[in-house]
Formats: C-alpha cells, sequence, structure tokens
C-alpha cells in the first residue's frame, strides 16, 4: 500500500485537508481579477492553496513562477519570460513566428530560441548591463500587451525575494502593474516581516496593492477527521490517543501534522501495536529522521541563540522577558536576549505572534528539550 500522506511538495486532491473557506476566497479574487498578498509561515500550504485554486478555474489563464531560487535579475528575467512564453504562446505556431511576436513587444531586445536534449525549446536573451531594468519592464508588460484571449493571473511565490534579487525591482513591477487591466497578481510570502514593510509601508511602491490574505492554522477538528480519512481509505485503524500525539507534537502545523502522520503510517502499517511503547518507537524515528540537519543548525548558533532556544522550547508563549524565566533559565540580559531573538527570527527558526516566540519547527522544539535531558 502506498502512504496516503504526503509532505516536503505540493498537495492536492485528496491530500489538501480543509482549507475551504480560504480556497473559495482564493478562487473568488482570482475570478473577480483582484490582486492580493497571502502570507503564512514556511510549510502552511500557502503554494498547495494557489495550485488547487488554479486547477478549479478554467475562465482566467493562471500562471506560476517561484522567485526562491532566482539567483539575480537577470536570470529574473530569461526564467520569467520563459515561463511567460510557454504559457502564453502555442508552439504550434512554429518557433519562428513566436519570436517574431516577442520581437515587436520587447523593445530592443533580440531572443534566440535553444532546445534541450528532449527537444524542449527554451527562450534565451542578451541583455547588457545597462538595460536590465528597460528588459525586464518589458518583459513584465508583455501579459498586458499579448491581448490573450482571457483574464491572467500570476502567481509570483516567496516574494519577500524581491528585496534580495534587486530593492529597486519592485518598483518597476509596481510601475508596470497598475496599468494592466486584464492581468491581476497573488504574492505569496513566508517571511512577514519582510511581506509588511513591501505591501503595509507606505513608503513601499506597493503599498495597499492588493488585500491581505494570511493563513491561519488548520483546526484540530479539521486535522484529526483528515487523519481518520486518510487511515480509513487504507484500511489501517488508528487509535484516537495516537492522533492526540500527532497533533501535540506538531502543534497543528500541515507540514509536519503531514509528517508525523506519515511516520505513524508506516509503523502502523508494519504491523507495530499502538500500546503503551508505540509513542516512544513512533516519536523517537520522527526526531532520529531530522537530528542531523537539526545538529548542523545548532552548532552555527552562538551561546545566547542557544541559551534562547533552549527557554523557549519551555515557555509554551509565556515571556522570555520576564524576571522569572531569565532566572529560571540563566539568560543574559534583556538587550541580549533581544539580540538573539533577531538573529533567530532572519534565521526562520522561530516566529513571533501576538508579543509571543515560537518555534517555527516543532519537532526541532522536541531536539532541543531532549538535547539538554
Amino acid at each position: 500500500m502506498v502512504n496516503p500522506f504526503q509532505f516536503g511538495k505540493v498537495v492536492q486532491d485528496k491530500q489538501f485537508c480543509n482549507r475551504q473557506r480560504e480556497l473559495r476566497d482564493l478562487i473568488s479574487a482570482i475570478k473577480g481579477g483582484n490582486s492580493l498578498w497571502l502570507y503564512s509561515p514556511r510549510r502552511f500550504g500557502k503554494t498547495s492553496l494557489v495550485v488547487n485554486a488554479f486547477s478549479q478555474i478554467e475562465e482566467v489563464k493562471t500562471i506560476y513562477f517561484d522567485l526562491f531560487n532566482i539567483r539575480d535579475n537577470r536570470e529574473f528575467a530569461t526564467k520569467y519570460l520563459n515561463v511567460l512564453t510557454h504559457e502564453l504562446f502555442t508552439w504550434k505556431q512554429g518557433i519562428t513566428s513566436i519570436l517574431k511576436k516577442l520581437s515587436v513587444h520587447l523593445k530592443k531586445i533580440t531572443p534566440t530560441v535553444s532546445l534541450d536534449t528532449m527537444g524542449n525549446p527554451s527562450i534565451g536573451i542578451d541583455i547588457k548591463p545597462n538595460e536590465i531594468s528597460q528588459t525586464i519592464e518589458s518583459i513584465l508588460e508583455l501579459p498586458q500587451k499579448l491581448n490573450f484571449p482571457k483574464p491572467i493571473c500570476i502567481a509570483f511565490d516567496e516574494f519577500q525575494e524581491v528585496e534580495r534579487l534587486d530593492p529597486f525591482l519592485k518598483n518597476i513591477m509596481r510601475s508596470v502593474f497598475q496599468h494592466q487591466q486584464n492581468v491581476s497578481y497573488i504574492f505569496l510570502g513566508s517571511k512577514e516581516s519582510l511581506m509588511n514593510a513591501i505591501f503595509s509601508d507606505a513608503k513601499s511602491p506597493f503599498f495597499q496593492f492588493g488585500e491581505k490574505m494570511k493563513l491561519a492554522p488548520i483546526s484540530r477538528s479539521d486535522l484529526t477527521a483528515y487523519i481518520e480519512s486518510m487511515f480509513k481509505e487504507t484500511q489501517l485503524k488508528i487509535k484516537n490517543e495516537t492522533i492526540e500525539n500527532i497533533l501535540h507534537l506538531s502543534e497543528c502545523h500541515p507540514h509536519y501534522t503531514q509528517y508525523a502522520a506519515y511516520v505513524a503510517w508506516g509503523l502502523i502499517n508494519q504491523k507495530i501495536q499502538q500500546d503503551e511503547n508505540f509513542k516512544q518507537i513512533w516519536l523517537s524515528r520522527i526526531i532520529e529522521s531530522q537530528s542531523d540537519a537539526f545538529r548542523t543548525i545548532y552548532e552555527q548558533l552562538n551561546t545566547n541563540q542557544r541559551k534562547v532556544l533552549y527557554a523557549l522550547s519551555y515557555l509554551d508563549g509565556h515571556s522570555i522577558l520576564s524576571n522569572d524565566a531569565m532566572i529560571k533559565y540563566n539568560l543574559p540580559p534583556k538587550s541580549t536576549i533581544n539580540t538573539a531573538l533577531n538573529s533567530l527570527l532572519k534565521k526562520t527558526l522561530i516566529l513571533k505572534s501576538n508579543g509571543s516566540y515560537k518555534f517555527e519547527n516543532p519537532i526541532f522544539k522536541i531536539w532541543i528539550n531532549k538535547l539538554y535531558d
């Protein structure tokens, strides 16, 4: 039998758990031609939500583009042009016809086509250093200029990466996007402070460009029903206590719930009994699988950052800056704690919500606990 739980990749169909309200809201915005920016912590299901919404829409042409692995604005220009070309042109028209149409709309750019070993075409452009901004502007204008027969919605994943590529890139984007009538955008991001700076700072060119949408955790009841349904479908039985342990470990984080359920399903499929020892077996498998990665991360932290993580692993949302916490966990002065917290936030090892701090990865939290046992 195939394990029904999936993690570390986009999930669709049966593996896509709930999010029905968010799915309806997103589909409605796309069909209405409205732009929005979507924030959630990493591995919370943003991409899966957008992909599932796109799969249910026929009257709008939907395009997905990930900025995470783009190294600079020159690579952005080339890869984005390739995505647009493959999505908005029919290659049956012939390469010569496509190149001719591109040349009409791209200012001072002569595109070329090369084929990989499988015969798949790729667009190439020769960009002069002093013409990068103009080239990017021309490419960004393409979706509107091509007069595509359907409205277009383009999703930029990990949109906060524009700051790394070139801080001026978002100025070019905004100047182009605000004049497009038949194209809407979804901007996905996993770093709240950067996304807020882009869309909520009055000095930012993207200030109030599109509605904000923030993904909340999936409810405990929905995750319980989802786990039960996946086990039932594969004709395996899972005890309520095991489900409770899964959700306690994962803190109802979608990715870690899928991962923990995946491990539990594998053990149960191997006929390992869900007795008093099952939790220890199941938990040990999860922690051992992540231990090497956690140790690499931990070795790169200084002493104060390690102390702060250790304290947070026990505080469960209580203030780390309280006198009681500082004494109990032998913490440094408050200014040093704040420096460590800010560094850990930048490393996305912790998250800040409503003034309190928590681990981004609940499994890492348990690993820290056990490290000092």
